[in-house]
């Protein structure tokens, strides 16, 4: 009798550990979560390194969804402090002491602190972006394809627009921060 106490016991033990080791490896193999547009994190305070049409330029990007937002260039050097600032119909370009606003943003809408700017606004409204792969989305805003692409959280990561050979990487400055203390 006590063995066969000892054999139900030990049998139920190895079922309980059996299905432990099957639950633990089921979950592991569950596909990871696919992004909406809606999952989208369109608030950001993040370095940008902007590549268009040649030029480079890295500086910061405060961006609100409610389309406030300032840009602030590191690089290149003769530019260095140069910052504009969005807020509906309030525009300001701001260096070294000078200060100029006004009602619109007088800048070319090819140029890349504009294009990024109307990218983003545009993008956050509902149905402008269509998922097009894991965490990138598509849209065209006046005309003007663009691409989408954020990382699992849902934080952008980069923007993309081939007509002006335009490509803005972002990348949040904690973890600058955090990789520049490990150095």
């Amino acid at each position: 009798m006590l063995k066969r106490r000892c054999f139900a016991f030990s049998v139920l033990v190895c079922l309980w550990i059996f299905l432990l080791v099957c639950c633990g490896c089921e979950i592991s193999t569950l596909p990871p979560k696919q992004l909406s547009a809606a999952d989208l994190v369109f608030s950001l305070e993040a370095n940008v390194e902007i590549q268009s049409v040649g030029q480079g330029y890295h500086g910061k990007l405060q961006y609100h969804p409610s389309q406030v937002a300032s840009f602030t260039l590191d690089s290149p050097e003769e530019l260095k402090s140069l910052t504009w600032f969005w807020q509906g119909d309030h525009f300001q370009i701001t260096y070294q002491g000078l200060s100029v606003q006004s009602k619109d943003c007088p800048l070319p809408d090819s140029s890349f602190a504009a294009l990024l700017i109307r990218v983003l606004n545009y993008a956050q409204q509902p149905a402008a972006l269509t998922a097009c792969g894991d965490h990138t989305f598509e849209g065209v805003s006046d005309g003007v394809p663009f691409t989408i692409t954020a990382g699992a959280d849902g934080r952008i990561q980069k923007v993309e627009i081939p007509e002006f050979d335009f490509v803005a990487s972002f990348t949040d400055p904690q973890s600058e921060i955090l990789k520049n203390a490990g150095s």
